[in-house]
């Protein structure tokens, strides 16, 4: 193999309609790559050397799979998926040759996006819970969390209210170091919203910017210092909040506060 030339390895045919995202494990669980599919199902493969199978599908929604997404390592290979039907589904690992799930109703006028909570230490008051912030067609953001292990069943924790219209995107920031939890989410209703809370307070607004068009997709820098948000035809800001809780729009220079 040339290093210097892409070479195409693989072409995955197993999906019967539009595949709308794909999703890589952490590399302890091996090279673990999970799909979904408007054809409502989701499948995870596992890449060797010269060859890939098909090691789980999951067919239990009724409606197109909009996303997916794996769990921080350290709570096992855990993927969770969001479906237009409304409901989020987790599938895990239980040993090498076996596979769990379960599903959740969350919305009923579907589910666009989800994202992860980082894995909190021991020490934290947030240690051994695990949560997901999920984008919702009825213009809300649904925090799920569950104690130590998806198995024992999701329950909701809040519902942020801010987006006009549906959710397109959400992302929690990876940053862990203070008890202090972040999430940006951006809607069809052309807003990005960013949404703090310390630990055993309530969620607040602390970014609502509104765009003349249309806003994509939210993601952290990987310190969770940055939020990068794409927009319109080919529009990227980078936006960084300031020691007097202000946001800053690195791509222009802005200030914007709630």
């Amino acid at each position: 193999m040339n290093q210097d030339v892409p070479e195409l390895l693989f072409t995955l045919k197993e999906h019967s309609g539009p595949v709308w995202k794909i999703a890589w494990s952490h590399p302890r669980y091996g090279s673990l790559l999970a799909s979904c599919s408007y054809d409502g199902s989701v499948k995870i493969f596992k890449f060797e050397d010269t060859s890939y199978s098909v090691v789980y599908t999951y067919e239990g929604h009724k409606a197109s799979v909009n996303s997916v997404c794996w769990s921080p390592y350290e709570y096992g290979a855990c993927l969770a998926a969001v479906s237009s039907d409304g409901s989020m589904s987790c599938i895990y690992q239980k040993n090498e040759w076996e596979w769990g799930t379960t599903q959740t109703m969350i919305c009923q006028l579907g589910c666009n996006c989800i994202s992860w909570a980082p894995f909190r230490p021991g020490t934290s008051e947030n240690a051994n819970i695990l949560r997901v912030a999920i984008g919702g067609g009825d213009g809300y953001v649904h925090i799920m969390e569950c104690g130590q292990s998806v198995e024992n069943g999701w329950e909701f924790e809040s519902k942020l209210r801010g987006h006009k219209d549906r959710v397109r995107d959400v992302a929690w920031s990876p940053q862990i170091g203070d008890s202090t939890d972040v999430i940006a989410s951006c809607g069809r209703s052309k807003q990005v919203l960013v949404w703090t809370r310390k630990c055993g307070k309530t969620w607040k607004q602390s970014l609502n910017k509104s765009y003349s068009e249309a806003v994509w997709r939210v993601n952290w820098s990987v310190n969770g210092c940055v939020l990068v948000v794409s927009y319109g035809v080919d529009g990227i800001d980078m936006w960084k909040e300031r020691l007097d809780g202000t946001w800053e729009n690195g791509t222009n220079g802005s200030v914007e506060k709630d």
